[in-house]
């Protein structure tokens, strides 16, 4: 019978199988796999990227060749409180894809949770916060109005961004509805339903407020003060805030108690 290859070939296949295949020779030639160690960190992230770890274990011994696929758990957590689910896991920096073992001296295995708060009536959806949106809706006025939702929770698309379904403005009796303002665009929508303002793409979390006014009263002058967050943000956890005021008829207007502020400034 002819080899395929010769026989100097066939033994330096063989040493590089040795090489490929972790192991060590026992005293009596039987062969086994090398020892190894590994420590698995877990790392919870919240909405905005700041992470907290859990190291366990720390250092256990193990055998070269062990699948990594046992190791370390996937399933929904909770930590500190929150609620987290699976994202990623990596072995020495390298994303795990499946079949990946342990190699031959020490291993780290990073497993990446993401925060999972948001959702219907502020329960856990099974989706990322980091990939979902909030929009706000609120009244102006209480007394004058009110809107047929508080809040929902949109899933970016792939572009990152998501479109609200939007809220519908009531005028209480004896008030009408005026419009729409949006603290992202800082836009206006006349529309009670928000016909316009539902169907643009927003990249954060935005708050839509419904003004309102007695009914046949007069229009009055306002205008839009726009605020800017700098190395950091409002309550709201957005960079920009917008207030609407009015403006008298000197054209002055009142930002806050004891602030009057002129219309150049």
């Amino acid at each position: 019978m002819v080899l395929p290859f010769s026989i100097p070939t066939w033994r330096w296949v063989k040493k590089l199988q040795q090489f490929l295949t972790p192991q060590k020779t026992t005293t009596d030639g039987t062969v086994t796999p090398d020892e190894c160690t590994y420590t698995v960190v877990y790392h919870y992230v919240d909405r905005d990227g700041n992470e907290e770890t859990e190291t366990d274990p720390k250092d256990r011994p193990s055998t070269a060749g062990t699948p990594v696929s046992g190791l370390y758990n996937t399933d929904r957590t909770s930590y500190n409180g929150s609620t987290y689910i699976f994202d990623r896991a990596e072995l020495n920096n390298v994303e795990i894809i499946g079949g990946e073992t342990l190699q031959a001296g020490h291993n780290s295995i990073d497993v990446y949770y993401d925060i999972d708060e948001l959702g219907p009536d502020d329960e856990p959806d099974g989706t990322p916060d980091k990939d979902q949106i909030v929009f706000t809706y609120v009244s102006a006025d209480h007394a004058m109005g009110f809107v047929s939702l508080e809040k929902e929770v949109v899933t970016r698309d792939r572009t990152g961004m998501a479109s609200p379904t939007g809220a519908v403005a009531t005028a209480e009796e004896g008030c009408e509805f005026v419009e729409w303002t949006d603290d992202y665009y800082h836009r206006t929508d006349t529309d009670a339903g928000m016909e316009s303002l539902a169907g643009l793409p927003y990249d954060e979390d935005t708050t839509f407020t419904a003004y309102f006014r007695k009914a046949g009263e007069e229009p009055v002058n306002t205008i839009s003060v726009i605020f800017l967050a700098e190395n950091g943000t409002f309550s709201n956890r957005q960079t920009t805030y917008t207030a609407i005021v009015e403006v008298n008829a000197d054209g002055k207007y009142r930002l806050a108690e004891g602030d009057i502020f002129g219309g150049n400034t």
